[in-house]
């Protein structure tokens, strides 16, 4: 009678932890609605969905697809992100479950501070890479607050070997098998920088005044600048540039906002245009422009792209050597717009696969991928 009392009993605790234990996966379907296939595409989950039907509060998790363990990353705000592919209108099933040995993935994004080359920012993807100037620049080469690119030929983070090389005494000018940069920006807006205008004239700012990087890979970088007070005929308003770069993509998100006694301002997007022979592509209605160059016989070609994402375009014009698009806005809230650069020598060999892949990712923004959780 004892034993068999024993046995209830250690059976009984058995039992019941198969009924008390939580939820130790979730599934998410991941929808794509349009007519684009989605390669590589990072999406984001809030980690207070997570945690709660995880019923924990770990930041630790594994995500699988298709039997295949993805890259993750946790966001300075609050964000579960991992890339997803996806074909045009297709579906795919993710899990994710907590890790407690979580795997160290390669970086494909990364940004940083560079002092020693006189406060350039700069950061880049498994794709292309950017760079801003920074004060300690300024008395040197005068002011500017254009974007610069590095095209790339490989999918390697270059932007730590590039100015350890430059350092060394080997500029990053020329291209040793992995890009370069060859795009000049001067006193222009570069590559997708945004300014005020007044009276139909551009407004071009300075070097960033102070940074803050907020992310830093492996999958996506973010990282905010701010701007000294800039004068818009009798108003000062002061910028602030949100940045952000997810791996796989072309195109680097911006959120810009002004501070300032003002009620409406324009603003404008730009693309300096350097060679007069470029070609422009350009869809006012949709709200993206691009401009295609030659670099030299040598190097091939380039594009740059813009694209406005939370507000319509009011125009689309050439104006000071700039190719912009016009918008406008408002004291409290940020304009939205993407910023791209794709090379002939790494995935882009004409302007018509530049220009595709421009609308592609306009078709991207107003149709992001669906996720459901259970």
């Amino acid at each position: 009678m004892e034993h068999t009392l024993k046995q209830r009993v250690l059976a009984f605790l058995f039992i019941v932890p198969l009924f008390a234990t939580p939820q130790q996966r979730v599934t998410i379907t991941v929808t794509n609605p349009s007519q684009v296939a989605r390669k590589g595409e990072v999406v984001e989950v809030a980690l207070a969905d997570l945690h709660q039907r995880l019923h924990s509060r770990s930041n630790q998790f594994r995500v699988v697809a298709q039997g295949s363990v993805l890259p993750t990353q946790i966001t300075y705000d609050g964000k579960l992100l991992f890339p997803v592919s996806v074909t045009a209108k297709g579906k795919i099933e993710v899990t994710v479950q907590e890790e407690t040995n979580p795997t160290a993935f390669t970086p494909q994004a990364f940004g940083r501070f560079i002092p020693e080359r006189k406060d350039d920012y700069a950061w880049e993807n498994n794709r292309i890479g950017f760079r801003v100037y920074g004060p300690a620049l300024k008395p040197i080469d005068g002011p500017s607050n254009g974007i610069d690119i590095w095209i790339k030929c490989t999918e390697n983070l270059i932007v730590n070997k590039f100015y350890r090389l430059a350092s060394d005494g080997l500029d990053y000018h020329t291209n040793r098998g992995e890009g370069m940069d060859c795009y000049k920006v001067g006193r222009t807006l570069g590559a997708g920088a945004m300014a005020p205008l007044y009276e139909g004239k551009l407004c071009l700012g300075e070097n960033f005044s102070t940074h803050e990087t907020l992310d830093n890979g492996p999958l996506r970088v973010t990282f905010r600048l701010t701007y000294n007070p800039l004068q818009v005929g009798n108003v000062s308003v002061i910028e602030t540039r949100l940045y952000t770069l997810d791996a796989n993509s072309s195109f680097c998100k911006a959120e810009v906002s002004f501070k300032g006694a003002y009620k409406k301002m324009p603003v404008a997007a730009g693309i300096t245009l350097h060679d007069a022979k470029g070609v422009q592509a350009t869809d006012a209605k949709a709200g993206w422009a691009t401009y295609w160059e030659k670099i030299n016989p040598k190097e091939g070609e380039m594009g740059v792209a813009l694209l406005f994402a939370s507000a319509p375009a009011k125009e689309i014009a050439v104006k000071e050597n700039h190719l912009l698009i016009v918008g406008e806005v408002t004291p409290k809230r940020p304009l939205v717009y993407y910023f791209g650069a794709g090379w002939s020598q790494f995935g882009f060999p004409s302007q018509a696969d530049w220009v595709k892949e421009t609308q592609e990712k306009k078709e991207q923004i107003q149709k992001p991928l669906i996720l459901s959780i259970r």
